[in-house]
C-alpha cells in the first residue's frame, strides 16, 4: 500500500506549527510506502510459509481513528485472515449509510435545556444540603 505522489512524510505528528494541509520545509513528498504484505516461501514440504504485515505506523490502531476511518478496520481484518490463510474471509464490508441525527423541536428543546441546566444541577444541590445538614446536627 502506498501514498499518493501528493502526499509529503511528516517526522513530528506533535509540532503545533505543522499544518495538515501544506508540508513544512524539509519534509519529503511524493509516494512512500505505507504497508506491506510480505510471504516467504517456504524451505522444505514440512514447514509453513511465513507470512508478515508491516504498517508504518500504529496510530492506525488507535481507537480515535478507527472509529473515523473505516477503511482501517477493514484493513487490519482483512490483513489478519490473509495472515492465517482464510482468504475466502477477505472482502470489503459494507458501509452504514445510516445517519443517526437528533431532530427536536424548538419546544422540545427547550424543556430538555431547562432539565439539563436547571433540574438536574437544582437535585444535586439539594441532595447535598440535605446530606449537609444531617450531619452536621448529628
Amino acid at each position: 500500500m502506498t501514498s499518493s505522489s501528493r502526499a509529503w512524510t511528516r517526522a513530528e505528528v506533535d509540532n503545533p506549527a505543522a499544518s495538515v494541509t501544506e508540508p513544512l520545509p524539509g519534509e519529503t513528498r511524493g509516494v512512500s510506502i505505507v504497508a506491506a504484505a510480505i510471504t516467504d516461501r517456504a524451505v522444505t514440504g514440512d514447514e509453513a510459509d511465513t507470512k508478515l504485515v508491516v504498517v508504518t505506523t500504529s496510530d492506525f490502531l488507535a481507537p480515535n481513528v478507527m472509529g473515523q476511518v473505516a477503511g482501517n478496520i477493514n484493513f487490519v481484518m482483512n490483513s489478519l485472515n490473509w495472515l492465517y490463510d482464510r482468504t475466502e474471509s477477505i472482502s470489503v464490508r459494507a458501509k452504514s449509510l445510516i445517519q443517526f441525527r437528533l431532530r427536536m423541536t424548538g419546544y422540545s428543546s427547550q424543556i430538555f435545556a431547562g432539565v439539563v441546566v436547571v433540574l438536574i444541577p437544582l437535585g444535586v444541590l439539594a441532595a447535598g444540603l440535605v446530606v449537609w445538614l444531617r450531619r452536621r446536627h448529628l
